[in-house]
């Protein structure tokens, strides 16, 4: 029996594509209701680490450049909604354009001045970005509570009604705005 090839752009493509992500959509909107809130809160977090990963990916893989700080613009648009969150009593997803705005910057305030390096001079410039970064979260650790982050609590998000009948969706919902704020701030 012939395998049937699918093309990548045909109509059939596109269908199985949209299927896989409806059906992906749909496991991640049933989960909390099937799971723990321990293992919901552990699927969170795999998530959000996935966005950085997807980031990385895109600069390393499709660029071919090294890449050693990334974690520091993840970090400001990860530190900005918490604290707007928690500090200021933002609503979590109008933190999200101004997490973007502000990795944006710092990625344009660092960027301008390695457009320069290649190579071993950028991996160490973005190396010491990253090292750089913690130090900085501690010496503002009145604004950030240092390298440990801001604690946001549940009650500081407004979540929609699904959540008020089932408390699971809380940490999921909780991951989804930190991931959504990470990949706001990665474009």
């Amino acid at each position: 029996m012939a395998k049937k090839v699918i093309i990548r752009g045909t109509a059939e493509y596109r269908r199985w594509m949209f299927l896989g992500l409806g059906l992906g959509l749909a496991v991640l909107i049933a989960l909390p209701f099937v799971v723990s809130s321990f293992r919901t809160f552990q699927f969170t977090m795999a998530l959000i680490w996935a966005v950085a990963v997807l980031g990385l990916n895109l600069l390393t893989g499709y660029s071919g450049q090294i890449s050693l700080g990334h974690s520091a613009f993840f970090g400001v648009g990860a530190y900005t909604t918490a604290i707007l969150i928690s500090d200021y009593g933002w609503n979590h997803l109008l933190t999200l354009p101004v997490a973007g705005a502000l990795a944006f910057i710092a990625g344009f305030a660092v960027g301008l001045p390695a457009l320069r390096l290649a190579g071993l001079y950028l991996a160490l410039m973005t190396l010491a970005l990253a090292v750089a970064f913690p130090a900085l979260a501690r010496k503002f650790e009145g604004l950030t509570d240092g390298v440990m982050g801001k604690n946001v609590s549940s009650r500081d998000i407004e979540v929609p009604s699904c959540a008020a009948v089932h408390p699971r969706c809380i940490p999921l919902l909780r991951g989804i705005d930190q991931v959504l704020s990470c990949c706001w701030s990665e474009f």
